[in-house]
């Protein structure tokens, strides 16, 4: 079960319809926690709030709520909360909790000290230009009902702020939960001097005469002694004037002058900060001042009351705006609210949500790419990766903006891809994002056989397939397959590739049965790291057939055997390339390694060896060939090294054995036709 439960559940008995809700109510919320809790409440004017510890009733048997205090208790807590309103109505609330203490032992001691500190005292006060520090290693949230998943750092408020308010957090190292209450105070309070007036004023409009004695006098209207409240138009300023009851005549006369009402006018400053003044700073040569209001907002309350300047801001991961009311004082005489429009935003938007055409970490095809959020938000990304096996260059491309198409990811260079993308997003006020990051393997063309695997695999280096059959009927009719051979294989049936595929091991046995074969039509084919080999054939089939394709050969060795003819590798209008590779064919009348017919041969560092009664190394017709720093043996009664005709061959650094001295010759291991031209003739050699 997870340890961190969500605000949302409050068993809330009621809605409060005389404004005490959910939302006044800032600590502690239902979940698990590792330290005390406080318990702070936002009450509304015209509401008491009472509450048990007990599961009682608080109005029984419970306590007033008169200001933040601390919940020394652990285990399951039941905090029961009543609210009543003016007119008797009552609103109860409960709050399931539990509290766990754990002796924090981390490698970190400002981690540990920060741990200590929300344990011993969840009401943390920051005095604005002061700074919290949240550690390394935890993650944080703002607010109640939000998993923290901000990454550890400062928080601080701007030196001028003037919003007193409370803001839940929570904290997390993964293993545990704090919850505890950030209180922004002003760095500092000053106040007007009050002056003594005989009358009040109540949110600019509203006079109402307190003095003892006296009568007084609004502008130019009767002298007067009622207590009965008088509204006035504050577009426009009053003489307000008094004097002693018992008139005579040089009695003295005070008077005192209520200005206009005053207009706001904001600015934000360039680290997001709200900033409010008064467009009129002063009237009649006496200043107007700026302060708490009298009027309740659960926005916050305004410190002091003798400012020019409000500036309001929150923390760092927290996001505050709406409506808050704004004292104004002239001469120490508070005159009523302005309401002022804010907005501060330093909650960092939610991370970027990549949207993918594949289902995991591991895709066969293409990848198509999306990035999103759930608010708008320019987004910022990058790519790296290389080969998924570690070989090769690592790829990494600088942050840029992303412009709303797809992102592409494929393979390069046929092989496996690793990719890696991170992105962050910036939100219109400028919090950054945390980086999400998408991690995929594009390989469209690798694929694995094991004969150890379990059937019904999919190919893939985990799931690999069982057999070679079901690997080359994947890659028939693909432009491009590689299949890794990662254990011996024994196969009786032939083998048809009719895709261009790669066979790739590290010195890998394949068995073939006696009437098994590889057939390559219209393909290419390229073999590595491979021991091909074949029982006795009493058939004539070759072990490679290859038919307007291409076989390539790199690190081999083949080896067959026929009972009476066979040639090894049969090829027709095909091109074949040998290098670093070993070719024996052993036959009973005749054999011959290589037979091949409007054929382009590129041959390198190979040695083929042929055995049987009558025995030709290589016998090619129409065909175009190039072979150097190779070894042609045969070992029979008749036989020749090469059989040329109607055909072009360069010649480099080869040895042709023959197997006796009387044959140790050119001619007499060499055939070719008068139509055969020898292009290159260099530094061969003929021995027995």
């Amino acid at each position: 079960m997870k340890r961190f439960l969500l605000a949302g559940f409050l068993a809330v008995l009621a809605y409060s319809a005389f404004g005490f809700g959910i939302e006044n109510i800032i600590s502690p919320v239902s979940g698990v926690w590792n330290n005390p809790q406080a318990f702070v409440l936002d009450v509304p004017e015209n509401c008491d709030v009472y509450y048990s510890l007990s599961g009682s009733d608080p109005l029984i048997s419970g306590f007033a709520y008169d200001g933040p205090v601390i919940i020394d208790k652990t285990g399951d807590i039941q905090l029961k909360i009543s609210a009543l309103g003016e007119d008797g109505e009552r609103q109860d609330f409960t709050i399931m909790y539990s509290v766990q203490p754990v002796n924090y032992q981390g490698t970190d001691p400002e981690a540990e000290f920060f741990v200590r500190s929300v344990c011993q005292n969840p009401l943390r006060k920051n005095v604005s230009g002061t700074t919290l520090r949240i550690p390394q290693g935890f993650m944080y949230s703002m607010q109640n009902g939000v998993f923290p998943c901000i990454p550890a750092g400062i928080l601080s408020v701007n030196s001028e702020n003037v919003l007193d308010r409370y803001i839940p957090c929570t904290v997390t190292d993964g293993n545990y939960f704090y919850h505890f209450v950030i209180h922004t105070v002003a760095s500092y309070v000053n106040k007007a001097k009050k002056t003594s007036l005989p009358f009040v004023i109540k949110e600019w409009s509203e006079f109402t005469y307190t003095g003892d004695g006296l009568i007084y006098q609004i502008d130019n209207s009767y002298w007067s002694a009622s207590r009965e409240s008088v509204s006035l138009d504050r577009s426009v300023p009053h003489v307000i004037r008094w004097q002693s009851y018992d008139y005579e005549e040089g009695n003295p006369v005070e008077s005192f002058t209520l200005p206009p009402k005053p207009s706001l006018t904001r600015y934000i400053s360039s680290d997001g900060c709200t900033s409010y003044r008064l467009i009129e700073d002063e009237y009649d040569g006496v200043p107007y001042y700026l302060g708490a209001s009298k009027i309740h907002s659960p926005l916050g309350t305004i410190s002091g009351t003798e400012r020019k300047d409000i500036v309001l801001d929150t923390v760092q991961g927290d996001s505050i705006g709406g409506t808050v009311p704004i004292g104004v004082y002239y001469a120490g005489l508070y005159q009523g609210s302005l309401f002022a429009d804010f907005l501060v935003d330093r909650q960092p938007p939610q991370p970027p949500v990549f949207k993918s055409n594949a289902s995991g970490e591991y895709s066969r095809d293409s990848i198509c790419l999306t990035i999103s959020a759930a608010s708008p938000c320019d987004f910022y990304y990058s790519v790296s990766g290389g080969n998924a096996d570690g070989s090769g260059a690592v790829r990494t491309e600088p942050f840029k903006l992303y412009d709303g198409n797809p992102l592409l990811l494929e393979p390069v260079n046929r092989n496996a891809s690793y990719y890696k993308l991170s992105a962050y997003c910036i939100d219109k006020a400028g919090n950054k994002s945390i980086s999400a990051d998408y991690e995929v393997t594009v390989d469209e063309f690798n694929y694995y056989v094991d004969a150890s695997a379990v059937r019904g695999g999919d190919g893939s280096a985990e799931k690999p397939f069982s057999s070679l059959s079901d690997a080359l009927e994947m890659a028939n009719g693909r432009s491009f397959t590689r299949i890794h051979i990662l254990s011996d294989l024994s196969i009786d049936s032939p083998c048809l590739v009719r895709g261009n595929c790669a066979l790739e091991g590290k010195n890998i046995s394949i068995g073939f049965g006696k009437n098994a074969f590889v057939s390559v039509e219209n393909s290419e084919l390229y073999l590595s790291g491979l021991q091909v080999s074949r029982e006795a054939c009493a058939k004539e089939l070759p072990l490679f057939y290859v038919d307007g394709g291409k076989l390539s050969l790199y690190n081999c060795e083949v080896f067959a055997v026929f009972e009476g003819r066979g040639a090894l590798l049969l090829a027709k209008d095909s091109s074949v390339a040998m290098e670093r590779s070993g070719l024996t064919a052993q036959g009973g009348s005749f054999v011959s390694c290589v037979k091949a017919e409007d054929c382009e041969l590129e041959i390198d560092r190979v040695r083929f060896t042929a055995t049987a009664n009558d025995a030709i190394v290589l016998s090619v017709t129409s065909s175009l060939v190039s072979m150097k720093n190779s070894e042609c043996a045969f070992i029979a009664k008749m036989g020749k090294a090469l059989e040329l005709s109607l055909s072009k061959i360069s010649m480099n650094s080869n040895v042709l054995k023959a197997p006796s001295s009387a044959l140790a010759s050119w001619d007499a291991v060499v055939w070719k036709d008068s139509a055969t031209v020898v292009l290159e003739n260099l530094e061969n050699e003929v021995r027995f």
